[in-house]
């Protein structure tokens, strides 16, 4: 996994060296999105926060730039698309594109809802789908990404 910040955006990237199917790499990234969501952001309770995630699957390649204070970076329409994906996000939500959607496991299908096409810069019109959880911070109970279930914290009155 690679994670990278660039200004106020974080880049998550799995799969790069990974010999896990692309599925079960995208079960991964939707159950962290989730999870970023719900525990970091929700229960900061930092109502004026605004966050959008945008998921994407594909090919990238990587470089390493610079002489003494050598960085790996990533490059390629991947990476575009995927921060398309974020940049058109309504606040406080997670797009999914279709080629993402395309290898979605059928435990995941019901955490995905189909968006309206959205003109994406440089891009034309591109299929979103919203991924949504299952109310209580998680994908599912079981799920195939192999971390344990997040805790969730219950309020009585």
């Amino acid at each position: 996994m690679k994670v990278k910040t660039i200004g106020s955006t974080i880049m998550i990237v799995a799969g790069i060296d990974d010999v896990r199917t692309r599925e079960h790499q995208l079960s991964g990234i939707i159950d962290a999105s989730i999870r970023i969501k719900n525990t970091v952001f929700q229960e900061l309770n930092l109502p004026d926060l605004e966050y959008r995630i945008g998921i994407h699957s594909g090919p990238c390649f990587g470089a390493i730039l610079g002489g003494n204070g050598a960085m790996f970076d990533l490059f390629g329409d991947t990476v575009n698309t995927a921060s398309r994906m974020m940049t058109t996000a309504q606040n406080r939500s997670i797009h999914m594109s279709a080629a993402a959607h395309s290898i979605l496991p059928p435990e995941l299908a019901s955490v995905v809802e189909a968006r309206q096409p959205i003109m994406m810069k440089g891009k034309g019109k591109m299929l979103v789908f919203a991924v949504m959880d299952n109310g209580n911070g998680q994908v599912n109970e079981q799920h195939p990404s192999g971390l344990p279930p997040t805790p969730t914290t219950h309020q009585t009155t």
